[in-house]
Formats: C-alpha cells, structure tokens, sequence
C-alpha cells in the first residue's frame, strides 16, 4: 500500500491538521503507539517493535488472516471454558494478525450478547467465532454478520428473538438491530430520523418463527410462528420478508 493513501500529519503535527487542532501525539514513539492502539493490541512477544509508523501501518494491513474451525487448527478456541478463555487471550496477545483481533474484539463489543449481565459459555464461543470469520474476511461482510448474529442463539436469549411470534411479535432485537448495530436513529448530516415505529415493528415481524431449543442449545426455524404477511420497511414493501 502507497503511503500516499493515509496521511498522519494531524496526529504529528503537520501542515495538514485541521484549524485549531492541538496533536496529542508528536513523536515517532507516540504515533507507533496510536497505530498499534487503533490497529492492534500491541506487538506479539518476540516481535520487534516498529521505528516507523507507516511502515508499521503496511505491514498490519498485508498480514494473511488466520481463521479458527473447530479442530487442530493451533488458534483455535476451546470448548472447555477456562481453556477457551485463556486461548482469547492468546489471540488477542499474540495473534498473528492483530487487525484481524482489534477488528473481531470491535465487532464483539459492538453486537454483544448475554442474559443479564452474564453469557453461557457455549454462546460466547460461538459469538467470537462468527465475529473472527467476518473479520477474517468471510463473504457478505457486516451485512451478513447481521444476519448470522441475529438467529444465533446468545443473540435469541439476549434480545427475546426466542419469544418473537406471529400475532405477538417481540420488538426487542428490531429495536437494537436498527439503533445500535447498524443505521441510529438519526442522520449523522441531516439530523432526520431515520427510522420510526413501524420500520421496528415491520422488522419484528420479518424476524418471528426462530426458537430455541433448551435441551440442546440449537435454535431453529418454526414455520407456524412466523409471521407471512407483507412487510413494509424503510418505506419500501419487502414481500413477506422471510429471513430464514
């Protein structure tokens, strides 16, 4: 990558900072740190730390991803909880490729997952694995991440996607699908809402019909909860909408 395409000179002091802006950062020192803080969590034990931020930027950019299956891969993560923890550890600390760790830590912030304030350990392993596949560079990318997250089964208990059916659809998740994990609530330019109450309960019901079994941990699809009438979102009719 050509160093033209990403300038540090606000962040160092130079003549492209914006009017009125003090840098916090004006050594080769701090801007190695700010790189590593925003794309990493650090060099891995035995790396040589980089002199140059740029160059330090390139090579955090062109490091191959590293993906995690369930088997002998050597990142993969555990199902016993202690080891599994101490394998995120691992990850994050030593990974190879540490944007890909900043980033799937990021996404893993961002469209968490729980029931009050505590997570089953199974669901938090499953959580991280889908958010290390898109930030690994999986197919479909954060849209697709939505999709998959959204019939996971610590995201159905988190936000009551297991008790959303026909006739009584939960908005719970709709709600917190389009606030928090994707459009907000208002234009970031015009200030205008981007959403109302009936794109959230159009969407609740788009995404009725998905249970989850306690037996087993698994969720599924269940037709005869699943509300097949059409949906109007975003001012545009969807069609029956069905997410499965």
């Amino acid at each position: 990558m050509s160093n033209a395409v990403y300038d540090l000179s606000n962040l160092g002091g130079g003549n492209g900072r914006p009017i009125g802006f003090t840098p916090w950062v004006t050594t080769t020192k701090g801007l190695v740190g700010h790189v590593w803080r925003r794309l990493g969590f650090g060099p891995s034990p035995g790396e040589t730390n980089a002199s140059d931020p740029r160059a330090l930027i390139d090579d955090l950019l062109s490091r191959p991803t590293t993906t995690v299956p369930i088997g002998s891969d050597p990142w993969s993560i555990p199902t016993d909880q202690n080891a599994g923890l101490a394998r995120v550890m691992d990850l994050l600390v030593g990974g190879p490729n540490q944007l890909q760790e900043r980033t799937w830590w990021m996404l893993h912030g961002l469209v968490m997952c729980g029931i009050v304030d505590s997570v089953y350990y199974f669901d938090e392993r499953d959580h991280i694995l889908l958010a290390r596949s898109v930030a690994g560079g999986a197919t479909g990318g954060y849209k697709q991440y939505l999709l998959d997250v959204s019939t996971r089964p610590g995201m159905l208990k988190y936000l009551s996607g297991n008790t959303n059916a026909v006739g009584h659809p939960n908005e719970n998740y709709a709600r917190e699908l389009l606030e928090l994990f994707s459009i907000g609530r208002l234009h970031p330019v015009t200030g205008t809402a981007n959403y109302d109450q009936n794109d959230i309960r159009e969407i609740a019901r788009a995404l009725t019909g998905w249970q989850y079994d306690w037996n087993n941990g698994v969720t599924y699809f269940s037709p005869s909860q699943w509300d097949p009438g059409t949906k109007t979102v975003l001012g545009a009719a969807r069609g029956a909408a069905n997410q499965q």
